[in-house]
């Protein structure tokens, strides 16, 4: 066990866990307040017009009819039809292939338990994001083995603008943050235990990430390359889950080839060339700390997030990266690098090289913000568990990036 481990095993100090408690305060509260008052975005509308059972042809054919319509009108398709069934759902759905079912077949059976009012359908994503908290403490736990790096990513976490943002859409990114931490906790299980139950957990982990967002292949790709690179004797198991899981999720790629033209035109987006889109990627990397203005605001070089803040975060998440790298073993730093690097560098290389901006959108890169945050989360344990001179100033870094 390496030195910095057992000096991580004592307790988490007074102030660490007074600034631990704030933060997941805070977090619940960012979460839950105000979910009826912010405006219902476009992509939300979408997900109540989807859930409603009702296809755009249907509502197009009953509401352009050439009379005036009102609010009323359009809130009939914002909420399940009591004449739709979910059998016609599936069929919205069906039409969206680009977005997997599950997120959206949950909020169906929520509205219609609870009311399809703005607060309602959106507190199932405020809730669903919870589960990131103990799916996090359990893979950190099991990946560092010490409480304090555990507690500190969850900390991170509950206040990352990122993380509350989705918390408060009522969209599948919620969900699609906590498959990739849950299903990454069930890997290192599997790995570990080496029973068939593990792996068949394994495998229903991987087919419910699958069925919530489809970039969540890329963290199957991601765990591909922890497996090979850090426990190779295990990969035909590994194989195997994951082919059970894909076989599972094989129905919905039908559903994806039979639209695959129809995907690819609409998630066509504008290009940027290669010095926009590397400033847009150092201000999500400040983004996932801090964020100070909306995320469509163009690149401005004389303001102060932009210049000084993206560039300390991009140092920050480089030197994190390198410290895990250099004090961990390789079945502790390849996983994180794998969440880290494995989402992301497909995207980028697509936007660089055949332009786009899939890379530039967080929620295409939840895994890798997750992977960065576990980095960080293991870089101001190690930093906080030495005492030397540097400690005071990893203190203040803990405490601006917990307010």
């Amino acid at each position: 066990m390496s030195n910095w481990s057992t000096r991580a095993r004592s307790w988490l100090s007074v102030g660490l866990r007074s600034l631990i408690l704030i933060a997941l305060i805070a977090g619940l509260v960012f979460r839950f307040g105000h979910l009826d008052r912010k405006v219902y975005q476009h992509d939300e509308a979408f997900t109540s017009m989807r859930i409603s059972g009702y296809a755009k042809t249907d509502i197009e054919q009953q509401l352009f009819t050439g009379r005036v319509i009102t609010a009323a009108d359009i809130d009939r398709y914002q909420r399940p039809g009591p004449d739709r069934n979910l059998a016609d759902a599936l069929r919205v759905l069906a039409d969206y292939a680009e977005h997997p079912p599950l997120y959206y077949l949950m909020t169906r059976f929520w509205a219609q338990a609870f009311g399809s009012s703005v607060a309602t359908v959106r507190s199932l994503a405020a809730l669903i994001s919870l589960l990131i908290f103990p799916s996090l403490y359990w893979l950190c736990r099991s990946l560092y083995g010490s409480p304090k790096p555990a507690w500190i990513a969850i900390a991170l976490v509950a206040v990352s603008p990122l993380h509350v943002l989705y918390a408060q859409e009522a969209r599948q990114y919620s969900l699609t943050a906590v498959m990739t931490v849950l299903t990454s906790a069930v890997l290192l299980f599997a790995l570990r235990r080496r029973t068939w139950l593990s792996w068949l957990a394994y495998a229903g982990a991987l087919t419910l990430g699958l069925y919530s967002n489809l970039l969540f292949g890329l963290v199957a790709l991601a765990h591909a390359v922890y497996v090979v690179g850090a426990w190779r004797k295990l990969l035909w198991r590994y194989l195997q889950a994951t082919a059970l899981a894909v076989a599972a999720f094989v129905p919905w790629i039908a559903v994806v080839i039979v639209s695959f033209y129809r995907i690819r035109r609409f998630t066509r987006n504008s290009e940027l060339d290669l010095p926009a889109l590397v400033k847009w990627w150092a201000r999500n990397a400040n983004n996932l700390f801090f964020d100070f203005h909306p995320s469509l605001e163009p690149y401005d070089p004389l303001r102060f997030d932009d210049v000084f803040l993206a560039p300390l975060a991009v140092a920050l998440i480089a030197y994190a990266l390198y410290v895990i790298y250099r004090q961990t073993p390789k079945r502790i730093w390849l996983l994180v690098w794998s969440l880290t690097l494995v989402p992301v560098l497909p995207l980028a290389l697509m936007d660089a090289l055949q332009g786009g901006l899939r890379s530039t959108a967080m929620r295409y890169v939840i895994p890798a913000c997750i992977g960065i945050q576990l980095a960080v989360a293991f870089l101001l344990a190690a930093k906080l568990s030495v005492a030397s001179r540097q400690r005071r100033i990893w203190q203040g870094a803990a405490r601006r990036l917990l307010p």
